[in-house]
Formats: structure tokens, sequence, C-alpha cells
């Protein structure tokens, strides 16, 4: 938390949790400095990569999630599949193709990876 006992906890917590809204972030932020990404913002690169994995065929999902999301290992998602795991990699490796080209241009996306490179 903080050494200094003249900061009340509540006043900590608040200067550390995002703003709620882009025009919120623009005016906490330091003249000059690139604003916070809100939560409003967050919430929308959320929805556009949930609307980007819905694209995907049910094969493509399973084997992404199997893969990128459970951390499974190609060998145990090939055997799962009848397939190996070079098959499984491939796949994997065209399902994120697909969510790449429909969410490298998408403004919400941008404005998260920008946060995250500050």
């Amino acid at each position: 938390m903080t050494d200094d006992p003249q900061i009340d906890f509540g006043e900590w917590l608040a200067s550390r949790q995002r703003p709620t809204t882009a025009l919120q972030a623009l005016m906490e932020a330091m003249p000059h400095a690139e604003p916070a990404v809100s939560i409003e913002e967050r919430m929308a690169a959320k929805e556009a990569i949930a609307d980007a994995v819905e694209t995907l065929t049910p094969e493509e999902t399973w084997v992404f999630n199997a893969t990128v999301i459970e951390g499974l290992s190609l060998r145990t998602v090939g055997k799962q599949l009848g397939v190996s795991k070079n098959t499984v990699a491939a796949r994997r490796d065209g399902a994120l193709r697909k969510l790449r080209e429909l969410l490298e241009h998408n403004p919400a996306i941008q404005a998260t990876l920008g946060d995250m490179n500050r």
C-alpha cells in the first residue's frame, strides 16, 4: 500500500482505480501523457474479442480454447482429436491468424494494446 500514515486507504484505492470513461481518463492524464485505458474501453475490447471468437468454427474454437486458453499441449489435444500435434498446431495457428485479421485494426483493441506498451 503506502508508508505514509497521512494517506487514507479510500484515497489510496481511488488513486489506483481505472477511469470509468474515456473522458475521465483524458481529464486525469498528466499534460502531454497518454490517458489510461478506461473500463469502458476495456469492455469494448473484450466485446470485440468475444465477437471475433464467435466467428471461429466449432473445431477452431475448441482447438483455440484447449491450446491457448487452457494451455494444453499439442500432443494432448492431438490425442483427443485423433490427429498429429503438427495438425493441431496448424489449426491453432489458423484460428489465431483469423482472430488477428479480425482484430488488428479494431480501435478498441488498438487502445488496449497501446496501454499495454506504456
